[in-house]
């Protein structure tokens, strides 16, 4: 279980002209969060240091839109930054106007772009509409000028098809021509007598068929939109070409501003938290305990001695959430933290869940997609995202926790013999028809893979849910809130834990037994008589204890009003217990639905397969529904492992509601001139 790592916060005091070589000095460090000083600090703030603050920041994300266009997401390399004595406001202002040329060129670039790139998706669309009637060469506004007939062109569903048919055959209605464009709509062009116009508009409406409408500003004719509409595309795509390759030409400058400012703005996050009294500067953050003598060199090199370091409080746990937090993780765990930061950041002393969740994550998606060929293409997929992350963080953790479930699919499909659907009959050549895993789909009523899996769903539901209370109750402690812990999270924990302790260590149907004693056997049995009497001591606690202490501490009135808390508390309590463990449920039902999604499309291209052409047709039924399978799949089992973990188990014990610790950092090389 990862911690949150010890800090300290500092207070340099030191001459305001020296302010500027503390700021170059730490810039390079990654170890100074700084903080803005309490109003009981004597000086005035730095409003002109927080101006230019914003306006940097602003300029960065200017250039990160300027450079994302281009595909590149981590701009920051070492720089060289002539830095003069008393200089980072001023440079920041030089700076400033230095870029507003780039800039005003960059924005109308950018402009152009989104614009064209609107334009774009705008076509895209229009291309899809006009692709079904492509070779449909008629002038639909000349046809509806005929004196005689009216021409009806629109789209009818496949349901209204049959209503169609039978009402044309009543009136002297023709259906000139009919196609097919998807497996549930046809476009249809009918022809009546102009006399018949309101027994066609009664058809129209009967059979639900919609107008074809083409753009507006486009030909008339199907056949000359869809080619205009091509053209347009390619202009535009040429445009884009164009524009990026202006700002690809601008690369290596707008990197260069971009470490520039970037640089500028560490320096600032440390002059705009500072106060000036005088000649005098006070400089307020926070420093890993651990780095105390770094710091103390770094202060005294910029300082040239001259100045006074205090440390104030050690923040190893803290109920202030502007307090930051820092959590030191082994490489291999990153992507797992990052789904805990998603949650929230934890607070400072703080029980993190990350070795868990690295364990748990996996092993949950794993069998709720057990299969080795669908493992192997998420494998492959999140390769593809490290390929192309290039720099962006998000896109290399999803590409990694792909890689980590997918070899957990991979080998829990190993074990329950599925590869890419039961055609492939993976589980009679390696396990002889019998894998130790089995689905109960394909299983049907022999042995007892029902029991096998259900044993492994209970088991990871209670380890979850006893861990989580347990955690909730150790929190509570370290952070300070004792009277949290004992009057409610312990309780919490004795009846979370005894009423799933069974499924943890024995098979579902023996820890089915052992509570079915507890609850209605009349607790014959010494396991039966722990988990009834441990959960009623459980329920007691909660119920009684804090209205009990309330009332001593504050009087009878505030037992009363406490006591209907508590038993609201409680009764949520029993409700959580039963729901939490019945909602890991969904993994049994998820493995089992992929089972017989695969089951399906086997039986599916197995009907269809009589004859060459028939195989061929049925192959690539088969192939689809494994694309399917992996695509909708995969993101479904992802958000539902989510949720157990977010729902289920984080609410008992991890808050989030913490502040990241944010050390000013550049790779800049400061040189003074």
């Amino acid at each position: 279980m990862l911690t949150t790592k010890h800090l300290v916060e500092v207070t340099v005091t030191l001459p305001k002209v020296m302010l500027n070589d503390l700021a170059a000095q730490l810039i390079n460090t990654g170890i100074y969060h700084p903080r803005q000083l309490d109003k009981n600090v004597p000086g005035q703030e730095e409003h002109k240091a927080k101006r230019s603050l914003y306006e940097i920041e602003g300029k960065l994300r200017k250039l990160e839109k300027y450079l994302s266009e281009i595909e590149v997401y981590n701009p920051l390399e070492k720089t060289n930054i002539e830095l003069e004595k008393k200089a980072w406001m001023d440079l920041a202002e030089v700076s400033l106007l230095e870029f507003q040329p780039l800039e005003e060129k960059n924005d109308a670039i950018l402009d152009q772009l989104l614009k064209a790139k609107e334009r774009l998706e705008n076509l895209e669309k229009m291309r899809e509409f006009l692709e079904p009637i492509k070779d449909m060469d008629i002038d639909l506004e000349k046809t509806s000028s005929l004196k005689n007939i009216i021409v009806y062109i629109g789209f009818l569903k496949q349901e209204n098809r049959q209503v169609l048919l039978s009402k044309i055959s009543k009136i002297d209605a023709y259906l000139l021509d009919e196609k097919q464009i998807d497996e549930d709509t046809f476009i249809v062009m009918l022809a009546v007598p102009r006399e018949k116009s309101a027994e066609l508009n009664i058809i129209v409406r009967e059979a639900s068929i919609q107008q074809l409408q083409l753009p507006e500003g486009y030909p008339s004719n199907p056949k000359e939109a869809y080619e205009k509409v091509i053209r347009e595309l390619e202009e535009h795509e040429k445009k884009i070409a164009g524009l990026k390759s202006i700002l690809e030409q601008q690369k290596q400058q707008l990197i260069q501003y971009y470490n520039k400012f970037y640089s500028i703005r560490e320096a600032l996050r440390i002059l705009s938290a500072a106060k000036i009294k005088g000649e005098i500067a006070f400089a307020s953050g926070f420093i890993p305990v651990d780095t105390r003598k770094t710091f103390e060199k770094l202060v005294e090199k910029a300082t040239n001695n001259t100045h006074i370091l205090v440390y104030g409080r050690y923040v190893k746990g803290s109920k202030e959430t502007n307090v930051p937090s820092l959590v030191k993780v082994p490489k291999l765990l990153k992507p797992f933290h990052w789904i805990v930061t998603q949650y929230g950041t934890p607070r400072t002393g703080e029980l993190i869940p990350t070795v868990f969740l690295a364990i748990t994550f996996p092993l949950i998606y794993g069998f709720m997609f057990p299969d080795l060929g669908h493992g192997i293409a998420i494998v492959l997929f999140g390769l593809f995202l490290l390929k192309t992350a290039k720099g962006r963080e998000s896109r290399f953790n999803v590409g990694m926790i792909a890689i980590y479930v997918g070899i957990t699919s991979s080998i829990i499909g190993f074990l329950s013999g599925e590869f890419f659907g039961p055609l492939t009959h993976f589980k009679d050549i390696v396990w002889g028809g019998h894998p130790p895993l089995e689905s109960p789909i394909e299983a049907g009523a022999e042995g007892n893979a029902i029991e096998i899996i259900m044993t492994i769903v209970f088991k990871i539901a209670s380890f979850l849910l006893i861990t989580g209370t347990l955690f909730g109750f150790l929190n509570s402690l370290v952070l300070g809130e004792k009277h949290e812990a004992i009057f409610v999270k312990l309780p919490k924990f004795i009846i979370f834990t005894s009423a799933t302790y069974p499924f943890l260590l024995y098979t579902v149907g023996t820890a089915g037994s052992i509570i079915y004693d507890a609850s209605f056997g009349g607790a014959t049995t010494i396991q039966g008589q722990i988990v009834r009497y441990g959960f009623l001591a459980g329920l007691i606690l909660l119920m009684v204890l804090e209205p009990v202490y309330e009332g001593i501490k504050h009087g009878a009135s505030f037992l009363k009003s406490r006591l209907g808390m508590a038993a609201l508390e409680t009764f949520e309590t029993v409700l959580l217990v039963i729901g939490n463990t019945a909602s890991f449920l969904r993994i049994m039902g998820l493995s089992m639905a992929h089972s017989g999604i695969m089951f399906g499309f086997a039986l599916l291209a197995t009907i269809v397969s009589g004859g060459i052409i028939g195989k061929g047709i049925g192959l690539i039924i088969y192939i689809l529904g494994n694309l399917l399978a992996i695509g909708l799949e995969g993101i479904i089992v992802y958000a539902q492992t989510l949720r157990l973990h977010y729902y289920e188990w984080f609410t008992k014990f991890y808050s989030g509601s913490g502040m990241p610790f944010t050390p000013v950092y550049s790779p800049a090389i400061i040189v003074f001139k």
